[in-house]
C-alpha cells in the first residue's frame, strides 16, 4: 500500500493494536466493570470505555481535525449514518468500535476485536481490524488492496453453496427477531457446507475477506461494527449488500458479506426462505 492515505491506515493499525493490548490486560485481570445497555441481552464493560478513550485520544494527538465516533457515544444508527454521509471531502471521521464481540470478551471465549473504519466524503477510506488474542492485524485502503499482518488477502472462490461455510449472528434486540433469523440460518444451514457464529461482526468480515468463511450475514449489526470490515471484504474482491440484495446501507436492512461467486446464491436462497425479508 504506497498512496495519501498509507499514514492513515498506518496510524489506525497501530492504535487498533495499543487498544487490543489494554483489552488483553484487562481480560488478565478480569477487570470487566460489566453493565446491561439498553437490554438484558447487551452489554458494554469498563474496557469498552477504555478502549474507546485510549483510541481518541490518539487519533486527536495524530489528526487533531478530525472527528472520532464511537459505540460507546450511544448515538443512534440514524445519527451515525446521517453523520457518515455527509463528510466533507476535506474532512474525516474515524468510526470505531472499541470491543467488538463484548460477550466473547466477558466470557473468556476469545475471539474479539477492535474495529477502526476512516470515512471521508461519505466513503469508507481506510480500516483496521485488530484481533489482540492471535494478533491478527487487518489493513485495508480504498482501492488499494487488503492484508492480514503485512500479506495480501482475496476472498474464497467457492463456486457451489454446498462448499462454501457461512457465519451468522443473533439480534440482540427487539427478541422477536431471534425466532425471525432462525428461518434464515435454518436455510443456509441446510444448504451451505455449515454455519458457525463467531460472535464478532469485525471478525467474521475478516474471516471472509481473507478466505476461511465464504459469506457472513446477519441483521442487526451497527455502523461500528461494519464499516472496517466492510472495506476488508471489498477490497478483497467481495461483495457487500443488504440480505436482500440491495445497495448496502450501513446495516439497514441487514448485510450479506461474501465473495463475488456466491453472493447472488446466498440472496436467492434467503428470498425464498423469507420472502417478506425486503421489509427490514
Amino acid at each position: 500500500m504506497e498512496s495519501a492515505l498509507l499514514d492513515i491506515v498506518s496510524a489506525a493499525g497501530e492504535i487498533a493494536r495499543e487498544a487490543g493490548k489494554l483489552l488483553i490486560e484487562k481480560e488478565e485481570k478480569r477487570d470487566y466493570g460489566i453493565s446491561e445497555k439498553g437490554t438484558s441481552y447487551d452489554f458494554v464493560t469498563e474496557a469498552d470505555t477504555a478502549s474507546q478513550n485510549l483510541i481518541k485520544e490518539r487519533v486527536r494527538a495524530l489528526f487533531p481535525g478530525d472527528r472520532v465516533i464511537g459505540e460507546e457515544d450511544n448515538l443512534s444508527d440514524a445519527q451515525v449514518v446521517r453523520e457518515l454521509k455527509n463528510v466533507p471531502e476535506n474532512q474525516r471521521i474515524w468510526l470505531v468500535d472499541p470491543l467488538d464481540g463484548t460477550l466473547n470478551f466477558i466470557k473468556g471465549l476469545g475471539g474479539y476485536a477492535v474495529s477502526i473504519a476512516v470515512i471521508q466524503g461519505g466513503a469508507t477510506v481506510a480500516g483496521a481490524v485488530y484481533m489482540p488474542q492471535g494478533e491478527e492485524l487487518y489493513l485495508a485502503e480504498q482501492g488499494a488492496g487488503a492484508s492480514r499482518n503485512g500479506q495480501r488477502i482475496r476472498t474464497a472462490h467457492h463456486r457451489e453453496l454446498k462448499d462454501a461455510l457461512a457465519a451468522t449472528g443473533i439480534p440482540v434486540s427487539p427478541i422477536h427477531l431471534r425466532a425471525r433469523t432462525g428461518i434464515w440460518n435454518n436455510a443456509v444451514g441446510l444448504e451451505a457446507l455449515n454455519l458457525r457464529m463467531l460472535g464478532s461482526a469485525a471478525r467474521s468480515q475478516c474471516k471472509v475477506a481473507s478466505g476461511g468463511l465464504d459469506v457472513y450475514f446477519e441483521y442487526g449489526p451497527h455502523p461500528w461494527d461494519l464499516a472496517a470490515g466492510m472495506l476488508m471484504v471489498t477490497e478483497a474482491g467481495g461483495k457487500v449488500s443488504r440480505l436482500d440484495g440491495g445497495p448496502f446501507d450501513w446495516g439497514f436492512g441487514g448485510v450479506i458479506e461474501s465473495s463475488e461467486e456466491i453472493h447472488q446464491a446466498v440472496v436467492e436462497l434467503l428470498k425464498r426462505a423469507d420472502p417478506a425479508i425486503s421489509d427490514f
